[in-house]
């Protein structure tokens, strides 16, 4: 079994989501309909979290495809993503295991970039169709 921890995974990136920092109450939504992930590749997206503030990322996954309809979900600052997307380890904010379906709900306390990892790396031959429902609640400020 191959560990995506010691080897680099292949991965696009794109902008994701961003809130306005000038307001509390207003949500970034942001879905992904039937995205096809590549076998040992994943989809890294960008999540801005703008200088003091707070969020939380909501949301809902499912994946299908492969022999166990499975896909892993990391979430975490930039530079920690990167160095566990590069098999550096990481010191990631929220990660799941494989799953086939599952919900988010993960608090980020502190302002910057976060990169939202969907994960088929450990997959050498298939591909599988990623569906998320995905939104960034700004927390009040203090």
């Amino acid at each position: 079994m191959r560990n995506f921890h010691e080897e680099k995974i292949d991965c696009s990136i794109r902008a994701c989501g961003t809130y306005d920092s000038g307001s509390n109450s207003e949500a970034r939504h942001f879905a992904f309909m039937s995205r096809r992930l590549s076998s040992s590749a994943c989809e890294l997206c960008v999540l801005w979290i703008p200088d003091h503030r707070s969020a939380t990322v909501y949301g809902h996954f499912a994946a299908a495809g492969g022999s166990g309809n499975d896909i892993q979900v990391v979430i975490g600052l930039q530079d920690e993503v990167l160095n566990w997307v590069n098999g550096h380890g990481g010191n990631v904010t929220f990660a799941t295991q494989k799953m086939t379906a599952g919900q988010l709900e993960v608090p980020l306390d502190a302002p910057g970039d976060y990169i939202l990892v969907f994960n088929n790396n450990f997959s050498a031959f298939s591909s599988k169709v990623v569906r998320a429902d995905v939104q960034i609640i700004p927390r009040p400020q203090n």
